[in-house]
Formats: structure tokens, C-alpha cells, sequence
């Protein structure tokens, strides 16, 4: 009887030991390897994330600085009495960007490569009819209903004769937050909502609701508004509009043919010969859009967008002059 040396069988086994013990290895660090590929790749990606996002916030900071800007611009016409005037070209605005890229940078020091660049863009807003104050002729002219509608409608916003609401009354009659409301309240349907031009309309321009004066500027209202205002003819209108500006009572209403008592905005317990309450001869809120961008530049290439931003905002001015922030609406692009 045969037997095989017991140091041949050891042998073998830690041969093969050795091998299991190589292969293993190998495995692990290719699984190392992996996974230290993918930790990587993990990191840049969140690292691009975070300078995106980093880039979206100075754009939505350098969107709202924007506003701020055109909004201390209005503030000094007014003071100045320029403000009918203030309306111009878009403002061209660049924002610098200080970086501390060193934890022993002892100060901020301005990124020559990242350049934020925002345009402010301001328009009246007080040439609109403000609907939340308009009288049921008003809203029949600039929504395009029947005044059975109109008066509907009226019915369904705060009372503007300055009767006290009664408790039912309060609960009912809600101004409007937006223009788009009046679908949603189920007021207008969506077609005939459709139809109306929107940039006839709006519910930003008074900073008081309590006490909402001179939100429309009969300087600057389009010809459909001066027709639902002063109730008058597209025609009369149209030569309304060619005989501006105005600066008294008696040249509006020398040009429209008829006194203020017959205006559709008429204040009922006004003096003779003087203004309705709603009307103005100078701007009294504006809209002011701002947008921003934040780009990253090159001397190779060319500039690349890393993110934008945009802001509209409204603001009006109360019976003694101050300036509000009736309106604002912030986001990414």
C-alpha cells in the first residue's frame, strides 16, 4: 500500500491558499479602486452642484439689488419732482464678486472671472385701471363683460364707497391678490378671461387700501383706459390722448368734452371742478423687473452662464408720499 508524502499535500494546499488569497486581494482593491473612482466623480459633481447654486443665489441677490436700485432712483424723483420722467431705458448694472479662497486669506478679494450682469427694466403701472377699485362702467369697458357681470364682480370685492361691511360682507368680499383671480373665484370664464389685455389691467397700484387715491395717471393711461374712465368714445379718447399733458381739470375735460361729474370714476361728494379721487396727473406706482445673470469668463473661450435670476416687483406711493413695495415675485431662470 501506497501513500503520498504528507509534505506534497500541504504543499499543494498552501499553493492553492495562496492563490485564493491573491485573487481575493486583487478583488478588493479592485472594488477599492471603484469605489474611490466613484467617490471622486461624487465629489465633483456635488462640488458643481454647490457652484451653481452658489451662482443662482448671487444671481437672485444681484436680481433683488437691482430693484433695491431702481427703487432709491424713484424714490429721489419723486423727492425731486422729476418722477414723470423716471421711466427711461433699461438700467445695465454689474455687480462685483468678492471670494476668500484660503482659510488664511485674511480679507475677501474680487473673482476676476465671475461677472454678474443684471438689467432693470421699469414701467408705470398707475396708467392701468387697478380692478379692485374700479366701479362696475370701468369693468365692463376694460374686461369686456356685460355690467350685470360687472356689477357681479363688484360684489365679490371690498366696498369702495367707504360704507362699513357687515360681518357677511367680510367674509365674501376679498380683493383680489392677482388679476387671475377672477378665474379662479370663478368670476370670468377662462375664454373671456382670455381676451382681456392684460396690460390694461392690474391690482398692485395702491399702497393703502384704506385710502386709495390718485392711482391713475390720465398723463399716461392708454387710450382703452381713458375710454372706461371718462366714458368716452375711442374717437374722443384718441384726441385725448394727442392734447397730453394735462394740468388741470379744465383741460382734461375741455379735451373729453364733458365735466368730471360725468367721468366713470366720479367722486360723488367732490368739489366742482375738481379732480376725481382715483385720477392723477403724475406717476404714482411703477413696475420694475429685474433680471440677473452670473457667468463664469474665459480668456480662451467664451463666457459661460452658470446661473440667472429674476425679480418683479411693484411698487406705489400712499397719499403722503412714501413709497411701497406692493407686489414682488422672485425666482430662478
Amino acid at each position: 500500500m501506497s501513500t503520498k508524502p504528507r509534505y506534497a499535500v500541504n504543499s499543494h494546499f498552501r499553493r492553492s491558499d495562496a492563490g485564493t488569497a491573491l485573487v481575493l486581494a486583487l478583488g478588493l482593491l479592485a472594488v477599492f479602486a471603484m469605489l474611490s473612482v466613484a467617490w471622486v466623480d461624487f465629489m465633483v459633481i456635488e462640488n458643481k452642484d454647490t457652484e451653481l447654486d452658489l451662482a443662482a443665489m448671487r444671481a437672485e441677490q444681484a436680481a433683488a439689488g437691482g430693484v433695491q436700485n431702481a427703487l432709491a432712483s424713484l424714490e429721489a424723483a419723486v423727492a425731486a419732482g422729476t418722477s414723470a420722467t423716471a421711466v427711461a431705458s433699461p438700467i445695465e448694472l454689474e455687480f462685483p464678486v468678492y471670494t476668500k479662497d484660503l482659510p488664511a486669506q485674511n480679507s475677501l478679494v474680487a473673482n476676476e472671472n465671475i461677472l454678474v450682469k443684471t438689467t432693470v427694466t421699469v414701467t408705470e403701472e398707475s396708467s392701468k385701471v387697478n380692478l379692485n377699485f374700479a366701479p362696475p362702467k370701468v369693468l365692463c369697458r376694460v374686461l369686456g363683460v356685460s355690467l350685470d357681470q360687472a356689477r357681479q364682480i363688484r360684489s365679490n370685492l371690498p366696498r369702495i364707497d367707504g360704507s362699513p361691511a357687515s360681518p357677511e360682507d367680510a367674509v365674501s368680499r376679498r380683493w383680489l391678490s392677482n388679476a387671475d383671480e377672477l378665474v379662479l373665484r370663478g368670476l370670468m370664464k377662462p375664454s373671456a378671461y382670455a381676451a382681456v389685455d392684460a396690460s390694461l389691467i392690474t391690482v398692485h397700484s395702491v399702497a393703502d387700501p384704506n385710502n386709495a387715491a390718485a392711482f391713475i395717471n390720465v398723463n399716461t393711461a392708454p387710450i382703452p383706459v381713458l375710454e372706461a374712465i371718462l366714458d368716452i368714445t375711442p374717437e374722443t379718447a384718441a384726441a385725448v390722448a394727442s392734447a397730453r399733458p394735462f394740468e388741470s381739470i379744465d383741460a382734461l375735460a375741455a379735451a373729453a368734452g364733458k365735466g368730471p361729474e360725468a367721468f366713470n370714476l366720479r367722486q360723488e361728494t367732490a368739489a366742482p371742478g375738481t379732480l376725481p379721487q382715483e385720477l392723477s396727473f403724475s406717476p404714482r406706482a411703477w413696475r420694475i423687473v429685474s433680471e440677473s445673470e452670473v457667468q463664469h469668463t474665459y480668456t480662451d473661450r467664451p463666457s459661460k452662464s452658470m446661473g440667472s435670476a429674476r425679480v418683479e416687483a411693484v411698487v406705489a406711493l400712499d397719499a403722503q408720499g412714501a413709497s411701497h413695495i406692493t407686489y414682488w415675485n422672485q425666482g430662478r431662470s
